[in-house]
């Protein structure tokens, strides 16, 4: 009987894992459509930084691992209203997109849908 339960409890396991990576890979895929969508359909527009600032900090005292990134704030408009939107990079990949420190007024050529505005990819 035990025999019995294991396999089920095993196979039961199975199905929950593989549940769970679907799930992940429609997120990811729809996300990559969405970006693809906003590359296609979007408009151009300028968004100004308003704010920008280098976060670094230890995960935890145990792993000793430091985590650091960008985060962006920016502002653009679109039919006269005020949109605002925050991105966040690794070091590695802002230094590869700006190349330099950015400071407030800046400008960053983005993308996003017209009936959409909150939808931002960066240009």
């Amino acid at each position: 009987m035990s025999h019995f339960t294991s396999r089920r409890k095993g196979k039961l396991m199975i199905y929950i894992v593989a549940i769970i990576c679907s799930i992940f890979l429609i997120l990811i895929s729809t996300k990559n459509v969405s970006q693809r969508i906003i590359k296609l359909n979007g408009i151009e527009n300028v968004a100004y930084v308003t704010n920008s600032e280098f976060i670094s900090f230890i995960e935890n005292d145990m792993s000793g691992r430091r985590i650091s990134f960008y985060r962006i704030n920016m502002k653009y408009e679109h039919n006269d209203v005020e949109y605002n939107k925050i991105f966040e990079f690794s070091k590695l990949d802002f230094d590869k997109i700006f190349g330099k420190e950015l400071v407030e007024g800046d400008e960053i050529s983005i993308r996003h849908l017209k009936r959409y505005p909150r939808r931002v990819i960066l240009d």
